[in-house]
């Protein structure tokens, strides 16, 4: 009898300690999680910073408001535990994968964790670097006397995991679930393709003469190069995994659509720009990916000067602009754009 009552007992002790322990906000506890993709009341959607480039520094500002802290140390963990110094000067490519914040500044590749922002690791010499569809890993590339190099790595090593060298002129610039999505300078234009990500080799040609948008999942959009002869330019959607093709036609009166775009998580929207036929502004493009319709959204206007937009996006809003223009924000359901009081940007992204 004895025993009986001291086992429940200690049964009755950890049910008390739990009951306590569910109330109390540890900072080890995970918060609870915010509404699903696009679908959320504001008061319900997680807490949302930007990682913002403006100065030659990276900036983290907390939204709602323009206060912000400097979060980029000036140097890096190299090869063997090495310290290196990171080159002052424009940061070009800006991206989060997994737990990880990348960046390519000074033909080098950097990484670091958020929200933490430790001493980022240099992940090795580049000319370009975009995310794979494998969380924690990019793809490299670095051109050289005998053609480009391409290598897929980790985020927390330096050293690809492997090294190809392309003498074919194709140049990735996106992976999707089948593949590379590939840009080719040839003499007729800008040819688009698809990738082995083994071999290299074309799989798929997708366009003579395109300009590539984005690309996601299975999915890749890119639209006619401008001037189009119909004065608007037909933007393209392509499902790689079924054939599954939609073509929406560019705002009337528009000069056409400029590189740059982004889905949305769940990849039922996509984020792209239109230029006016001044070419010297740029509009948000929003396409329903599932009814394979678009439409330009009020007030969403940003000086471009010819250069690509910039969308990011952070549960059913996106943030859109360039390095001339203050960063705006969309949210799906809203007829217009706001601005957020965040200076002109070439590179952010939403955490």
């Amino acid at each position: 009898m004895a025993k009986q009552r001291i086992v429940l007992l200690v049964i009755a002790v950890i049910v008390a300690a739990g009951l306590l322990l569910s109330r109390l906000d540890f900072p080890w506890r995970p918060s609870p999680q915010g509404p699903t993709p696009e679908a959320g009341s504001p008061a319900s959607l997680p807490e949302l910073s930007l990682v913002v480039e403006i100065g030659d520094e990276l900036r983290r500002y907390q939204l709602p408001g323009a206060q912000f802290e400097v979060i980029e140390p000036s140097r890096a963990l190299g090869i063997g535990g090495a310290r290196v110094e990171i080159p002052e000067s424009r940061i070009f490519s800006l991206f989060h994968t997994g737990d990880s914040v990348v960046f390519l500044r000074g033909g080098r590749v950097f990484s670091f964790e958020h929200p933490r922002y430790g001493i980022p690791l240099d992940l090795g010499p580049a000319n370009s670097v975009f995310p794979g569809r494998t969380r924690g890993k990019v793809w490299m590339t670095r051109r050289t006397e005998k053609g480009l190099e391409v290598g897929e790595q980790s985020v927390h090593r330096f050293g690809a995991d492997s090294v190809a060298e392309l003498r074919s002129g194709e140049v990735p610039v996106a992976e999707v679930d089948r593949g590379l999505i590939s840009v080719n300078e040839t003499q007729k234009g800008a040819r688009l393709s698809l990738l082995d990500r083994r071999t290299f080799e074309v799989k798929q040609k997708l366009a003579t003469d395109g300009v590539f948008l984005a690309a996601s999942g299975s999915f890749v959009a890119w639209s006619d190069r401008p001037p189009c002869p119909s004065s608007r330019c037909t933007f393209r959607l392509l499902d790689l995994f079924d054939g599954t093709s939609h073509q929406i036609e560019g705002a009337e009166g528009s000069f056409g659509f400029v590189e740059g775009g982004a889905f949305s998580e769940s990849r039922a929207h996509l984020a792209v720009f239109v230029l006016n036929e001044s070419r010297s502004l740029q509009s948000l493009f929003l396409i329903d990916t599932r009814k394979g319709s678009g439409r330009v959204i009020p007030g969403t206007e940003f000086n471009s000067a010819g250069f690509a937009g910039r969308a990011e996006w952070f549960v059913d809003r996106v943030f859109y602009g360039t390095g001339f223009s203050e960063i705006g924000v969309h949210r799906l359901g809203d007829t217009t754009g706001e601005k957020t009081g965040i200076s002109s940007s070439w590179a952010f992204i939403a955490i």
